[in-house]
């Protein structure tokens, strides 16, 4: 079992130090290694190595993103939930790897390579030496990080199975348009079409007006706008949609185009080209959209993807929840949550049995050894 839920770069940076902080002294490296794991999972060991990088690792991460100094009291105190949380994530981890290798899951070596040389590129500028150099400093050998990215991508693939069958019923989506239809309200907006000619150089403006005018007398005449702006907008984002940009609200176009087309009625289209940055249009005037909630379809396209991850992550959370129970996990005691304080004698228990102490290990979850 190796270090699987570290970050891109922190794949690379972790440490080699014991967890419960500091150097290398001769007495935390006997320690590492005399006591050889702080879990067992179905039979696979997590070794104090590597529970120790994972370890340092997140505390990195703790003190880059919250600022936080963990010999401070608050960090000592946050200490203990980081080491279950990492061992927690490990154990996690092992679960799905066992799983990889029921379901015969594997990454193709051309896929870890594009992943290698990706790192390599991004953060060593392409300096495979400054790579090894970093590796050796951490004890850390180049099979060594292909193996990390290869573990990293089959934790990936697997949690994508798991979680595929994952969907955001009706019923779950009303409720949640329900909950939080005070975030769905629209301003008053107007649906537009354009024709744009655009004008990138002082030297353009000419031509450009010159071809918006022609294409005026053809819509004067009869012609279809939206055939016009498959045929000759020069705007690629919506050219082939006939020119249209959809419905928006005041503020949210340039002025003097936002001026031009709510000017219009409905269904009416610009008598002259109208100058922005961006060059000439022409703009066709499409519905008046009122203000208030909007619609439940409509709606949904917006907040479904939130809820299609959290779908997915329930599912997922329910496997490993599932995957738990059947397995047989047994944590170092040394690892294990401090038992309560003894009570004085002839005080009720306030529920369960005290557990015996004394050995190496115990199972804390699952169906245990």
């Amino acid at each position: 079992m190796s270090n699987s839920h570290l970050t891109e770069k922190g794949l690379v940076a972790m440490a080699l130090v014991v967890f419960l902080g500091g150097g290398f002294t001769a007495g935390t490296w006997y320690w590492v290694n005399r006591f050889d794991f702080v879990a067992k999972v179905n039979g696979e060991r997590i070794t104090r190595t590597v529970f120790a990088r994972s370890l340092e690792q997140a505390q990195h991460l703790y003190t880059r993103q919250l600022g936080l100094d963990l010999k401070s009291p608050q960090g000592k105190a946050l200490l203990p939930m980081l080491k279950e949380t990492t061992l927690n994530q490990l154990i996690d981890n092992q679960l799905l790897l066992n799983e990889a290798q029921k379901r015969q899951i594997s990454i193709a070596d051309a896929e870890v390579e594009a992943e290698f040389e990706k790192l390599l590129k991004t953060n060593y500028q392409g300096k495979r030496d400054r790579m090894e150099s970093e590796l050796a400093r951490n004890n850390f050998s180049v099979p060594d990080f292909r193996r990390e990215l290869k573990e990293r991508q089959i934790l990936k693939k697997m949690r994508e199975l798991l979680s595929a069958g994952a969907k955001v019923s009706d019923k779950d989506a009303a409720s949640y348009f329900e909950q939080n239809k005070k975030n769905f309200n629209q301003p008053e907006k107007i649906e537009a079409a354009h024709i744009l000619f655009k004008v990138e150089k002082p030297a353009q403006d000419a031509a450009a007006r010159q071809k918006a005018e022609k294409l005026l007398e053809e819509l004067k005449a009869g012609a279809d706008f939206k055939a016009l702006a498959k045929k000759h907008s020069e705007d690629s984002s919506n050219k082939d949609k006939g020119g249209d940009l959809g419905a928006f609200a005041k503020g949210d176009m340039v002025p003097t185009f936002e001026s031009a087309a709510w000017s219009l009625k409905p269904g009416e289209y610009t008598q002259t080209p109208v100058k922005t940055d961006f060059g000439y249009h022409l703009i066709l005037r499409g519905r008046t959209l009122p203000a208030g909630p909007v619609p439940l379809a409509e709606a949904r396209k917006q907040f479904e993807p939130q809820l299609q991850e959290q779908a997915k992550d329930k599912l997922f959370r329910a496997w490993l929840t599932n995957t738990r129970k059947q397995a047989e996990i047994t944590i170092a005691e040394d690892m294990q949550r401090p038992a309560p304080p003894a009570r004085p004698s002839g005080t009720p228990a306030s529920g369960g049995a005290a557990s015996p102490s004394g050995a190496a290990s115990a199972p804390v979850s699952g169906k245990g050894k």
